[in-house]
């Protein structure tokens, strides 16, 4: 029976391919998986540290297309106030558009009579 157990146990340190599982391979897999688990932390850690920046740079961006609206919100309303104190007169200038326009019209009727009337003026004469 001891000999079955002692097989047993032997079959059970046996590694893959019949490499027997020292200590020594088990204190090395180990010390493997460690240095990998401390890199594999030490990436995420970087990659958070990244984030973290990343997120700062943007704060500052936003905050500063912030001011910047506050900048352009404040002209925008001056130039409303601006506007508006000056629609009274834009709607004068429109008005006297308007009236030249048809002094114009009236000043091209007065012209075309005016030559038909010379017109009929010189067959009368003559």
């Amino acid at each position: 029976m001891e000999a079955a157990s002692a097989t047993a146990a032997a079959a059970a340190e046996a590694g893959p391919e019949g490499q027997q599982v020292t200590p020594e391979v088990i204190q090395h897999m180990f010390g493997k998986i460690s240095v990998f688990l401390k890199a594999d932390l030490e990436a995420n850690c970087e990659e958070y540290k990244l984030l973290t920046r990343l997120n700062e740079l943007s704060a500052e961006e936003y905050q500063g297309m912030s001011t910047l609206l506050k900048e352009l919100n404040t002209e925008m309303e001056t130039v409303n106030s601006r506007y508006s104190e000056l629609q009274p007169y834009l709607d004068q200038i429109d008005a006297l558009d308007t009236s030249v326009e048809q002094l114009v019209q009236t000043a091209k009727s007065l012209d075309d009579y005016s030559r038909r009337l010379e017109a009929r003026f010189k067959e009368l004469v003559r």
